[in-house]
């Protein structure tokens, strides 16, 4: 049977018609396409899922938010506490950890959880090796250490931990993409050599440390293939040119770069 030319659409139904690609439409689709599968590629090649930090219950946290939130630190502070941290608007210094240790040792037997400094707004600047050294031996019970921005702390700081906190899981150092810290590898090394050392670690993140030189990247993969399960996270957080790292089992299983930090891209909670 012929079609007749001269009939017309049912009712309801549009004739089809062609869609013509703008100039560059068709390349640009292809360009998202790979690069959402090189993004899904990145993605299933991660080690394994970042640690994620005990919750305690509200009554075990304290909050300093702001120097105002520390004069009322003598009711806050009790012996049950497991968890303190201080906000990125919140300029730690030594002063402020000798002052939590003067609690007493119950309250320091109790801390699980010590948290300070950012490294966007440099909060972490004033903190010294002497002061962790100090906190790392009143409270041998630590699990997670962050310190964030923290530029003057050097090994002597991650070795202090190493050695009087056993029951450590997560630690974090970090400088800033400005003025990185100076962590070189030393306690990353005696880490190597001495397994009944934090035996208990899954988790070691350090970013801007001196551009991760040679020294540090090597202590990285050595003490990553001594602690086949240790999952340690580094790199620069630069915006427009940081790249990260994963090394576990002393392979780096992980590398991820950002570029053109003016258009918006960034890290985040890496």
């Amino acid at each position: 049977m012929g079609l007749d030319p001269n009939a017309q659409p049912k009712a309801g139904r549009k004739p089809r018609r062609k869609v013509q690609n703008k100039p560059g439409q068709k390349k640009q689709a292809n360009a998202t396409k790979a690069s959402a599968s090189r993004n899904q590629s990145r993605r299933a090649t991660l080690p394994r899922q970042p640690y994620v930090q005990e919750t305690y219950h509200p009554s075990e946290n304290v909050h300093f938010e702001t120097p105002e939130s520390w004069e009322g630190r003598h009711v806050k502070l009790v012996n049950n506490t497991k968890r303190v941290y201080f906000s990125e608007r919140f300029s730690i210094t030594d002063a402020h950890i000798d002052a939590l240790i003067s609690v007493g040792a119950d309250f320091c037997q109790s801390l699980r959880s010590f948290s300070a400094g950012d490294a966007e707004t440099g909060k972490g600047y004033d903190l010294t090796d002497a002061a962790i050294d100090r906190l790392a031996k009143a409270c041998p019970n630590l699990v997670h250490v962050s310190l964030d921005g923290a530029v003057q702390l050097t090994d002597k700081s991650l070795l202090s931990l190493f050695t009087n906190c056993p029951n450590l899981v997560f630690v974090h150092l970090s400088g800033n993409d400005n003025s990185p810290g100076k962590v070189r590898g030393t306690a990353l090394r005696k880490l190597k050599d001495s397994p009944a050392m934090a035996p208990k670690l899954v988790e070691l993140k350090l970013s801007d440390q001196s551009e991760i030189d040679e020294r540090l990247e090597a202590a990285m993969k050595a003490l990553s293939a001594a602690r086949k399960d240790l999952l340690i996270r580094a790199g620069n957080t630069h915006e427009e040119y940081g790249s990260i790292h994963y090394w576990l089992g002393g392979k780096n299983k992980f590398e991820f770069e950002v570029y053109g930090g003016a258009s918006g891209m960034g890290f985040g909670p890496w």
